[in-house]
């Protein structure tokens, strides 16, 4: 038994292909409790891959504070500072719209 998880950044709310609003101590956060969840089922077995991450600026900080959670060090903090504002999604209504001119549908 292991848990295994496929690290992706683009959550933190710095990259802009995601609107998820995640902080640098939120992956940490994160990460914390997926190792504790690790140790209580698997003896700890855990195996992190880097998935993706865009914001070439958060990124690091992001897998660093990861690695820092995983051997017991408190993570750095938040280099880029706090999410400004929540952004809104973009409407996905012209796209909507399109698909249904397109297939004729009412």
């Amino acid at each position: 038994e292991m848990i295994m998880v496929s690290a992706g950044y683009d959550a933190h709310w710095a990259d802009d292909i995601s609107l998820m609003q995640v902080s640098v101590s939120g992956f940490a956060e994160m990460v914390s409790i997926i190792k504790g969840l690790a140790e209580e089922l698997c003896q700890g077995r855990l195996l992190l891959t880097l998935e993706g991450g865009y914001h070439l600026e958060a990124l690091p900080y992001s897998i660093k504070a990861t690695i820092e959670t995983l051997l017991d060090i408190p993570p750095s903090g938040e280099p880029l500072g706090e999410a400004a504002a929540f952004r809104n999604p973009p409407s996905i209504d012209p796209i909507i719209e399109a698909i249904k001119k397109a297939h004729r549908l009412s």
